[in-house]
């Protein structure tokens, strides 16, 4: 998982992908955003899994409902199985930049 991702308030349509070191055939994957020091996510997001020797690419396209707040929020990749549930990064959390628009 990257440490930093940056996109534009109100764009429609970027998508942030993340390489997760397991095989995950079968699971969902969310990508759950909140800003600290709010303890519950803002937003989720399901995602598309994509498995290519082991190793799972997930990718989020975002809309304009999830870049419509500047500012920078706390990312995490969780994946579900049944009752098993994996989180990514496994400590800490990724950054997700909205930069504001200039006008």
């Amino acid at each position: 998982m990257t440490a930093v991702d940056h996109v534009k308030r109100g764009d429609n349509g970027p998508i942030l992908t993340y390489l997760l070191n397991a095989d995950l055939t079968g699971w969902t994957v969310t990508l759950l955003a909140r800003r600290a020091p709010d303890v519950a996510p803002a937003w989720q997001k399901t995602g598309t899994p994509t498995v290519a020797n082991g190793v799972t690419t997930a990718s989020f396209t975002l809309t304009s409902v999830e870049t419509a707040s500047a500012g920078v929020w706390l990312v995490e990749v969780e994946a579900i199985n049944g009752a098993t549930r994996l989180t990514w990064p496994s400590e800490g959390y990724g950054r997700l930049v909205i930069e504001a628009d200039l006008t």
